[in-house]
């Protein structure tokens, strides 16, 4: 599972532990209530918003890469998943940066 599908997943699941520790009934209640909770609109209900990772610049460089902090620091599906992002895209981290 990818870094920013773990938070979808979490979404879906408080929404569905909210709805169903509610005894609602209504089918069309709860469907409503499913999509308005685990949305990403804080503003309409939303529970969790999208997340925001920033680099903070200027920094001092590491004397290892991120790919040797791979199972060390950090973990190994948070490095693909920064390395994974297309060329250009802003929150890019390839393996080698250090």
């Amino acid at each position: 599972m990818m870094a920013f599908e773990v938070l979808e997943d979490l979404r879906h699941r408080t929404a569905e532990a909210i709805i169903a520790q509610s005894g609602l009934g209504h089918d069309g209640l709860r469907h409503h209530l499913r999509q308005l909770l685990s949305g990403t609109d804080v503003r309409s209900g939303a529970l969790l918003q999208e997340p925001i990772i920033e680099g903070a610049h200027p920094f001092v460089t590491a004397n290892k890469s991120l790919q040797q902090l791979s199972g060390e620091l950090l973990h190994a599906d948070f490095v693909n998943a920064l390395d994974g992002l297309d060329e250009g895209h802003d929150y890019r981290f390839p393996r080698h940066r250090r």
